[in-house]
Order: C-alpha cells, then sequence, then structure tokens
C-alpha cells in the first residue's frame, strides 16, 4: 500500500481543513501526519489568526504527549 503525504497539497485544501484534518490525526494517535497539517494549516496564505492560533498550540502538546515517559514503568 503506497503511503500518501495528505497534507502536502495545501494549495487545494483551506487553512481550516488542514487544522481538520491535523486534530483527526491528533485523535488518532497519528503526530507525523498530525504535525504536517497543522505546520501545513498555520503557514497557509489564508489561514485566520484562530487557525494560526490553534495550530501552533497544538504542535508543543503533541511534543509533550511524545515526550512523556513514565520513569516507575522503566524502572521496575
Amino acid at each position: 500500500m503506497e503511503k500518501r503525504n495528505l497534507c502536502s497539497e495545501s494549495c487545494s485544501a483551506s487553512a481550516e481543513q488542514l487544522l481538520d484534518r491535523g486534530l483527526s490525526f491528533m485523535q488518532a494517535s497519528r503526530f507525523d501526519e498530525a504535525v504536517k497539517c497543522l505546520l501545513s494549516a498555520a503557514d497557509h496564505p489564508s489561514a485566520s489568526s484562530y487557525v494560526k492560533n490553534l495550530a501552533s498550540a497544538a504542535i508543543p502538546l503533541i511534543g509533550q504527549i511524545t515526550g512523556f515517559v513514565n520513569k516507575d514503568l522503566m524502572n521496575p
């Protein structure tokens, strides 16, 4: 199965669609795709300040989620 980058077509999708797609990927724990879509949404020429702020806030949150380590589980 060929893996497509669904967020690389930022010209064909609006900023709101990219934001929605990124948040959907985030809910599905597909964080790589989520970050790509959120970055595309924030950099989109027609992005409103709301879209830019929400996308910019979600990216560090993904970093916190993926960087979390439970030290008690690491050292039984």
